[in-house]
């Protein structure tokens, strides 16, 4: 009877979390999306370079064939900001959104959105479903690592990456769920990341990314319905 008993309750336990796993599904389709990119330097750009009395803004890490990586985090059930026919902005605050990329000695993070946002960092992506079609992530930066030269302060820093497919065949349409999350679906892409100081001196990096991927992150409840069923489930293993 006790086997029996025992036999029962392990019954009744994954019922129950088979239950709980059907209630939460909606909200584990609604994951955030994690976006990988990376790619390589192509052009580097600096307004100070040779120009006598100043030093270059950047520091030298940076030159054709460096490598750079990044990553983007966002909801793509998100409603768009805005939006037409043929094209939506979608606006991601972070947290939750992420925004990072990563280039020779320097780290940039997502900045201040501006109006109507004023100071609230996060991040802005662009769809565009037309003649062609475009897939743009892009954001006003927080320099987290790396000094720059010159001769004056830094004024501002910007960052983006930038996938467009000629044929229009990319994108079914404007919603984040439709992007297609691959190299081989888009015919270009671009990065570029932008230094500035407060004398107008600018530097700009461009580079092509080598790979663009996706991973799906589930959300807290989902992982804690996870800790829940198999810590119960362990439970009824050694009782």
């Amino acid at each position: 009877m006790e086997a029996s008993g025992k036999g029962t309750s392990m019954r009744s336990s994954l019922l129950l979390f088979a239950l709980l796993a059907s209630t939460l599904a909606p909200a584990a389709r609604a994951a955030l999306i994690r976006v990988d990119f990376a790619g390589v330097v192509d052009d580097v750009v600096d307004d100070y370079v040779g120009v006598p009395g100043f030093e270059p803004l950047l520091d030298g890490s940076i030159v054709v064939g460096t490598l750079f990586s990044g990553y983007a985090l966002y909801e793509d059930t998100q409603s768009p900001e805005d939006s037409t026919p043929t094209s939506a902005r979608y606006v991601f605050v972070t947290p939750p959104g992420e925004l990072e990329v990563s280039v020779g000695n320097y780290t940039a993070v997502a900045g201040p959105l501006g109006p109507p946002y004023g100071a609230t960092p996060g991040f802005q992506i662009d769809l565009q479903n037309g003649f062609s079609d475009s897939y743009y992530v892009f954001t006003t930066a927080v320099l987290a690592a790396g000094d720059i030269g010159g001769s004056g302060v830094l004024a501002g820093t910007h960052f983006s990456f930038y996938v467009d497919d000629t044929s229009a065949t990319a994108l079914a349409s404007t919603a984040l769920a439709d992007v297609p999350i691959s190299l081989a679906s888009w015919s270009f892409s671009q990065f570029e990341f932008i230094i500035e100081d407060d004398l107008s001196g600018l530097a700009a990096v461009h580079g092509s990314l080598t790979s663009l991927t996706a991973t799906v992150v589930p959300e807290p409840a989902t992982w804690l319905l996870v800790a829940i069923g198999c810590a119960g489930l362990a439970g009824r293993r050694g009782a």
